[in-house]
């Protein structure tokens, strides 16, 4: 059981990060910050293998992606106005994505096999041991090697 910063026994789902942990999140999901992770951790006032160590922690990197989430959620007006303006540019990739987000287009295919018949679907143990038949009827010499005589000649 971990303790808060008031001393007081806490469950470790109610995890919170520090000061220093909020910073280097705040640092790591700006993208407009093209700094190495280096030097994100020299202005926060902490080493790199502390920043390693954070990262292997789920509940650091939950938190970090928590703050990603926040970020584009702001982001998504602006994303559905650029594909509004490639919409009214006649961007046809952009017509079509526009109509699947509302519901309006699908895109279907038909997928077929040789001639345009069906697809033949077999299952892995099937392909397997057309797979070993195959290699044995093509190389007997390796059934000798195994067996140490040919299979249809025990019978015999």
């Amino acid at each position: 059981m971990e303790k808060n910063q008031k001393g007081n026994e806490r469950k470790s789902k109610d995890w919170v990060p520090n000061a220093k942990q909020i910073k280097m999140a705040e640092l790591l999901v700006n993208p407009d910050d093209k700094r190495s992770k280096e030097a994100k951790c020299a202005e926060v006032d902490i080493a790199f293998s502390t920043l390693w160590k954070w990262m292997k922690d789920e509940r650091f990197v939950n938190y970090v992606n928590s703050q990603i989430d926040k970020y584009t959620n702001g982001e998504v007006a602006e994303a559905w106005k650029a594909l509004l303006r490639q919409v009214r540019r006649g961007n046809i990739q952009a017509i079509k994505l526009f109509f699947e987000m509302k519901g309006l287009y699908t895109e279907r295919k038909e997928i077929s096999g040789p001639g345009g018949g069906a697809i033949e679907v077999k299952s892995s143990h099937e392909q397997n041991y057309n797979i070993t038949q195959t290699i044995i009827s093509e190389h007997p010499e390796l059934v000798d090697n195994i067996f140490g005589s040919r299979v249809e000649s025990r019978s015999g």
